[in-house]
């Protein structure tokens, strides 16, 4: 874990939490001191929690790798299954139609094409998300397909933290995502400090909340201030 030595390790329930912190973030701390190659968090000197999310382009191409090549294997053994039950020299007992069987496959190769070229416009490179969370101060440095943005929000630009297969920042003009691809225990974890800290004593936590917002419906993890947005 990286900045481990810019404090003393108190004795706690977790070894090496920091006394700056309230120890309702011992949990989410200890999640991602866990994982050092994907996430690293430290305590800079002008206060608050620095949290960088690393990126692994690594995953991502095996990932969109596996899901072109599964998906092109599953066309072409498809097409070779098709031909051979509509041929007469073959009496197969079932014979179905194969055109549900071809949209999944497609849908795999067209899943794994899209990875690959979303990688390609981040620049293929690690382009760590760092996060820098205190006090009605949020400072987000990210890239997006290739733009680097360093921006600073207050309490009046965001209304809401989220998790929902990445890390959901509620901006004003729209919310954006970070960590995406990321393990959801680290997400969850994240978001739920940045939220704490960013909003200090009227920091709301929900879990499981039902949501449009959210792709699936629900968000995991739900951070806001004292009232929560419509």
């Amino acid at each position: 874990m990286q900045g481990s030595n810019e404090y003393a390790a108190p004795a706690g329930i977790v070894p090496g939490f920091p006394e700056a912190l309230p120890r309702s973030l011992e949990n989410a701390w200890l999640v991602l001191a866990q994982y050092p190659k994907l996430v690293s968090i430290a305590l800079p000197p002008e206060g608050g929690v620095r949290i960088t999310l690393k990126k692994n382009p690594k995953s991502i191409w095996v990932l969109a790798i596996s899901c072109t090549v599964f998906g092109v294997v599953g066309l072409i053994g498809i097409a070779f299954f098709d031909r051979y039950q509509r041929s007469d020299r073959f009496d197969l007992p079932i014979h179905f139609s194969v055109i549900k069987l071809y949209l999944l496959a497609a849908m795999c190769t067209g899943a794994g094409i899209l990875m690959a070229l979303i990688n390609l416009a981040s620049g293929g490179v690690d382009r760590d998300a760092v996060i820098h969370a205190a006090p009605g101060r949020l400072h987000i440095d990210r890239w997006v397909s290739g733009d680097h943005i360093v921006r600073e929000y207050s309490r009046e630009d965001i209304n809401q933290i989220w998790t929902d297969g990445a890390i959901e920042i509620g901006f004003r003009l729209g919310p954006f995502s970070l960590a995406t691809f990321g393990r959801l225990d680290v997400q969850d974890a994240a978001a739920e400090i940045i939220g704490r800290l960013f909003w200090g004593d009227d920091a709301v936590v929900g879990r499981n909340v039902r949501s449009q917002l959210a792709a699936h419906g629900r968000m995991r993890i739900l951070v806001h201030g004292a009232q929560r947005p419509d």
